[in-house]
């Protein structure tokens, strides 16, 4: 299903800031680009793209102010194929009739390891800053700003690992599966990796709102694929579980069977608190399509259905 509607304006926002005329022609040129952005569920990284922004203009309004108006490809239920995941699960995958791949976010590896988080999550500017400083005091790790328009959203920290902390997980990777034993230095490296990112999940436990919501963490290691760990707790001993090395490497062995069966360009692994284990989600194909798991595919769906229903009021 195709549909167009606005999807920014230079209007001011609930947050008191306006995009200038020039975002928005910046934002047209990216979606009418060799890459297409993916529609997403109201900020939750756990659904599956709904569809793609297909294309774009920048439209001069009644009221003088300006407007990013664009074309959405909308996935329907009658284009999604049964396929087998590479554990023998059955997932789905979409057909889009715009076969562009979806952009990447992640592209780039940082230099140092960054940490993100939005400044609405914090009970004041002093408390936000006081967390960035606690982040880049500490060697090889710099702070950045979530840029989101929902006026409180669920809390989220985003870690990005660097491109020498990705060498230091494939080089255990190897050694791994050639019986070998890593280096001190590099078992040294990892587990001073280890502490920061459990230790700045535990402080922004403490400072993040609103209080009564899970947090979602998101480990990023960029690539080819790329590989997003998303765990949703409120306990921040629960992410420190999940993130423990010997089990993000077998995230990682489990993302390069994914990436041989459908050459993906992100793949997506949710936690089970309950099954303490990591577990494929969805993932992004080099030819525009998302695989998804039955679980996710389904909560799409839904999400699609409900959207459907509000337009036809």
């Amino acid at each position: 299903m195709k549909m167009k509607g606005i999807l920014a304006t230079t209007h001011l926002d609930a947050h008191g800031t306006r995009l200038a005329k020039e975002a928005l022609e910046d934002m047209a040129a990216q979606i009418n680009s060799d890459s297409v952005p993916g529609v997403g569920s109201e900020h939750d990284i756990l659904i599956p793209p709904q569809g793609k922004v297909i294309s774009a203009s920048v439209v001069r309004m009644r009221d003088g102010e300006y407007a990013l108006e664009g074309e959405q490809e909308i996935i329907s239920p009658s284009r999604l194929s049964r396929v087998i995941l590479p554990k023998g699960d059955i997932g789905y995958i979409d057909r889009y009739d715009d076969r562009r791949p979806f952009k990447d976010k992640y592209e780039e590896t940082p230099e140092q390891n960054e940490i993100s988080v939005d400044m609405v999550n914090f009970d004041s500017e002093k408390s936000a800053q006081e967390f960035i400083t606690t982040i880049e005091q500490i060697e090889n790790q710099k702070a950045a700003l979530l840029i989101r328009k929902s006026l409180i959203p669920d809390p989220e920290i985003i870690f990005r690992l660097s491109d020498e902390a990705i060498k230091w997980f494939l080089a255990t990777k190897a050694a791994k599966l050639l019986g070998n034993r890593i280096s001190d230095d590099i078992a040294e490296d990892l587990h001073r990796l280890y502490k920061n990112i459990r230790d700045a999940s535990i402080n922004y436990a403490a400072l993040c709102l609103p209080k009564n919501r899970p947090i979602t963490h998101v480990v990023v290691i960029s690539g080819k694929p790329t590989v997003e760990c998303v765990i949703r707790t409120t306990d921040p001993v629960v992410f420190a579980e999940a993130v423990e090395t010997n089990k993000l490497i077998e995230v990682i062995d489990s993302a390069d069977e994914y990436h041989k069966k459908f050459k993906a360009q992100k793949i997506q692994f949710v936690y089970s608190e309950d099954k303490k284990a990591w577990a494929f989600n969805y993932l992004l194909t080099i030819e525009g399509s998302v695989v998804g798991s039955e679980i996710a595919t389904k909560k799409r769906n839904k999400v699609i259905q409900m959207n459907r229903n509000k337009l036809k009021r």
